[in-house]
Parts: C-alpha cells; sequence; structure tokens
C-alpha cells in the first residue's frame, strides 16, 4: 500500500513501512555521503571524511578527517571504545588521551569560567592564571584569591591581614594574622610564647633545651645549644640570664683578642701595638707561664719592651724586679740571677734595709738598715745643715782651715752640736 512498500524508480531506491527486517548474511549500502559495510563492520559518512567502525571484542572507534586517522598520532579526530581519544590540529596543537594520561599542546591557551569562583588561565603575551571569585589582574590585587603570571609575580590573597605577596620586581611581602612552618629541621611558630623559631634535627621547645640546634622566642630567651660543654643562652628570667660556655674561645677584634687556645687576653691600640696581655704571657713556645704583663707600646712584645710583670715569668715594675722579699733592679742576667761583676743594683729588703748590690762593709757600696734601731754606711756623707748626735766617735777629726783636729781619739761622750760656722 501507500505507507509500506519498496520501489525503484530511476535511478532512486526506497523503502517505506513501519517495520523493516533484513537478514543477510553481508550487506553494503553506498549512496552518496553514506555507505555501510557489514564485512568492515564500519559505517563512512561525508565521502569518507567520518568512520564509524566495530572491533573485535565489542570495541568501537570513530575517525573523522581530511584523511582518515588511523590511531592517536595523526591529524583529526580518532575515538576510541577503550577510552582513549585524540582531537588533533598538528603534531604542535593538539588534546590527546593515550596508555601515558592526558596530554594538551598548544600555541596559545585561554581558558575562563563564568560561575561564582572563577578560573582564567591565558598564554597569549605574559602568561597568567588566576583564580577567586573577583579575578586579580596583577600582582598588587586586593582580592581574595590567587594570581600569577610568567614574568614570576605571585600572589595569594585573604584580606589585608592574611597574604603571600612577591613582586619579582622589588619584594616579597608576607602578612599573617598567625603563622606556623614546621619542616625537617626548621620550625616557627607565631602563637608560642609571643613567636618562637626553633632549627636542629630535635626541637628545643624552651630555652632549658639540650638538643642541637637553636631556639629563640618573642620573649627575648636564645639558644644556641650543640653539647653540654659548647652552648650560648640567654635565659629573659633566668639566673644567671646569660649563661656561655665552650671548650674552646676566639674572639679577634681591632683593640681586644681573647684566644683560649693560647690562653691568653691582648689589648691594643689603634696602631695594633700590644700594651697588656693577661693569661699566658710567655713570648716563646715551651712551658705556659701565667700572669700579667704591660708593655710600653713600642708594638715590640719582648721583654725589654714589658714595663710591668707579675707571675710566674717574674714579676717587676719598670726597671725593679719584685721577689717574696726584695723589690731590687733587675741584673743584666734576667729575673732570678746573681748581680754580673762590676753590676751595681739598688736592693730594698722587706725587713727594713736598702744597700747596694756590691756593698761590702768597710770596702764598698752603701747600705741603711732598721738594724740596731737605724744604722747607716756610705763612703762619703755631705751635710747641709746641722749634725747632731748623742755619741760622735772617729779615729781623726779634721776641720778645713785648721780650725778644728782631734787625733788618736777614742770618743767624744755627751751632748755635741756643732754648725760649720763654729769654732
Amino acid at each position: 500500500d501507500a505507507s509500506s512498500y519498496i520501489k525503484f524508480q530511476d535511478d532512486n531506491f526506497s523503502i517505506a513501512g513501519s517495520d523493516l527486517e533484513i537478514n543477510v548474511t553481508d550487506l553494503n549500502i553506498s549512496a552518496s555521503g553514506f555507505e555501510i559495510s557489514s564485512p568492515e563492520a564500519s559505517m563512512s559518512l561525508g565521502d569518507g571524511t567520518m568512520l564509524l567502525s566495530g572491533r573485535s571484542g565489542g570495541s568501537f572507534a570513530i575517525a573523522s578527517g581530511s584523511v582518515l586517522p588511523t590511531n592517536l598520532s595523526t591529524n583529526g579526530i580518532f575515538i576510541s571504545g577503550s577510552g582513549e581519544f585524540n582531537f588533533q590540529k598538528s603534531t604542535n596543537e593538539y588534546i590527546r588521551h593515550a596508555s601515558s594520561g592526558l596530554q594538551i599542546k598548544k600555541k596559545d591557551l585561554d581558558i575562563l569560567t563564568t560561575g561564582t569562583n572563577k578560573i582564567k588561565i591565558n598564554s597569549t603575551g605574559t602568561p597568567v592564571i588566576a583564580m577567586g571569585e573577583t579575578l586579580n589582574a596583577n600582582v598588587d590585587g586586593t582580592s581574595a584569591g590567587i594570581y600569577m603570571d610568567g614574568n614570576g609575580d605571585f600572589l595569594i590573597y585573604g584580606d589585608a591581614d592574611n597574604y603571600f605577596r612577591f613582586d619579582v620586581s622589588d619584594k616579597l611581602d608576607i602578612k599573617a594574622e598567625t603563622f606556623d612552618l614546621l619542616a625537617a629541621g626548621m620550625k616557627l611558630d607565631s602563637a608560642a610564647d609571643n613567636g618562637t623559631i626553633a632549627l636542629g634535627s630535635s626541637f628545643n621547645t624552651d630555652v632549658d633545651g639540650t638538643s642541637a640546634g637553636i631556639y629563640m622566642n618573642g620573649g627575648g630567651d636564645f639558644l644556641v645549644y650543640a653539647d653540654a660543654s659548647n652552648y650560648i643562652r640567654f635565659d629573659q628570667d633566668g639566673s644567671p640570664k646569660l649563661d656561655i660556655k665552650s671548650s674552646t674561645f676566639l674572639l679577634d677584634t681591632t683593640n681586644l683578642d681573647i684566644d683560649s687556645t693560647n690562653k691568653r687576653i691582648q689589648f691594643y691600640d689603634d696602631s695594633a701595638n700590644e700594651w697588656v696581655r693577661l693569661g699566658e704571657t710567655h713570648n716563646d713556645g715551651g712551658t705556659d707561664k701565667y700572669g700579667l704583663k704591660i708593655f710600653d707600646g713600642a708594638g715590640v712584645d719582648v721583654d725589654d719592651n714589658v714595663i710591668v710583670m707579675l707571675g710566674e715569668e717574674g714579676n717587676k715594675i719598670g726597671g725593679w724586679e719584685i721577689t717574696g722579699d726584695q723589690i731590687r733592679t733587675v741584673p743584666a742576667g734576667g729575673f732570678g740571677q746573681n748581680y754580673g761583676a762590676g753590676e751595681v743594683g739598688l736592693i730594698l729588703h722587706s725587713n727594713g734595709r736598702i744597700e747596694t748590690s756590691d756593698f761590702v762593709t768597710n770596702l764598698k757600696g752603701w747600705r741603711i738598715d732598721s738594724l740596731g734601731n737605724g744604722t747607716a754606711e756610705f763612703e762619703n756623707a755631705r751635710i747641709r745643715g746641722t749634725l747632731s748626735t748623742a755619741v760622735f766617735e772617729k779615729e781623726t777629726v779634721n776641720a778645713v782651715g785648721g780650725q778644728l783636729l782631734i787625733a788618736n781619739s777614742s770618743a767624744i761622750t755627751g751632748s755635741v752640736s756643732m754648725s760649720l760656722t763654729e769654732t
């Protein structure tokens, strides 16, 4: 009838009906812009520029292109029933999902979502990625979100009190109401103890810590700890406040040196001339000798330039040696040595005697002694004023000018007072 028929007319073939069943071994249909082939398990549209092909195991493939692609690396569109696909314009522009994962290659990329929370990706010119309800256009933005660009600018912005801004042209600016950073070997916590910084494999939690590392807090406490013999501890509320311990110590400044290896403290003037040495004072190597030396500032730290020395090397002030019971001129042979032949020095004894080093009674030198309530011996004496004595004794007394001559006398007893003008 008019609604169900098979018609051949001229070059046309048409079938009409509510149901159509074709049961054949092979079916091939070819028409302008359309082909079906059951042996090939395929359907082609558009002059062969689109192909739907079945595959063994129930999978399929869809291909489209001026030259139909047969794989995932040819220009055109190729979709596999396994989920793999390739949308490719050229070897430099494609979106592909293959066994290695999703790949996108594009000369320029421009993505902009329009929802409440937006994402913008634009590779044209300087590449930009921005996210947020209101997108920031540069690193100085103040809208909550993220901005970064190909110049190196980077912004994470929460509000005026919480942001991270890296402006490659001039600054890194970080602001946070609270800040907590924990990494291997480093801890920063703005909330603990008015802010703390700790470094080390095992973090100290206060200034009394004994783990190797560094600890400091906003209260002023500070700790650098290596071991029980090497640390610096400043405890704001402790006693002592500053506690330093070190196996060795070296301080080298223009005017002050402290060296625990050399075991001395040295003071210099601005011309690097040594003035004071305290501790190990020896100029030469060998046995350590401790004490104090003060130099004359001539810049040569040898014994000739020492003006004060106290300690194991000897004791002197100026040219005077200080011993257990004497203050004496330093002998030419040095500290603790005897005076040489013809050498004369001055000796002050602690028992009340002053004498020259060459003193021999009735022969040479001179002596003033507290012995016998005070005695003195000189070669010559000149009295410019009055000579007064209870007893005067001498073998011979001569008065120049012949006014007085006493010879072979034993003693004059009694009180005698005589001036130079009396006869």
